[in-house]
């Protein structure tokens, strides 16, 4: 069975061996460099250890540094969500903050039954006097 192992495909080899090489022996002389090293490298002890600064910010002016005993508690940044802003009655297509009021991922991936007839779900929710049910029993035909 020669099943993961090289094997003559009749253009007149023979046999040469397990230690045959094709082309250009990899290792020469006493200090061999080859593919595996150049990838890995031969790091130093202190090039392995993570950086003083690893997770703080070393830009100037951007260290979220509390200056203030007030300031304890704050939050640095802006918010996904803004709140601290006003809703627009109009957004234009190219406004890409999020005022709250957007669906949630798993809405837009897994949207209502009647959402492609215009009905959401907060539809279904919202409390409707005694002649608006009759209306809309009415209006599908039931008496």
């Amino acid at each position: 069975d020669l099943l993961g192992i090289s094997k003559n495909l009749g253009q007149g080899q023979t046999d040469r061996g397990s230690e045959f090489v094709h082309g250009v022996k990899n290792i020469q002389g006493k200090d061999p460099w080859n593919a595996g090293r150049c990838i890995h490298g031969e790091p130093s002890e202190a090039e392995v250890q993570p950086d003083r600064d690893l997770g703080k910010s070393i830009k100037p002016n951007c260290r979220n540094v509390v200056r203030k005993e007030e300031d304890c508690l704050r939050s640095f940044g802006v918010p996904t969500v803004r709140k601290d802003i006003p809703n627009k009655e109009f957004r234009s297509v190219a406004d890409y903050q999020n005022y709250g009021d957007e669906p949630e991922a798993v809405d837009l991936l897994f949207p209502s039954n009647y959402s492609e007839v215009g009905i959401q779900e907060q539809d279904f929710r919202s409390p409707r006097t005694r002649q608006e049910i009759k209306a809309l029993f009415e209006k599908v035909g039931y008496q």
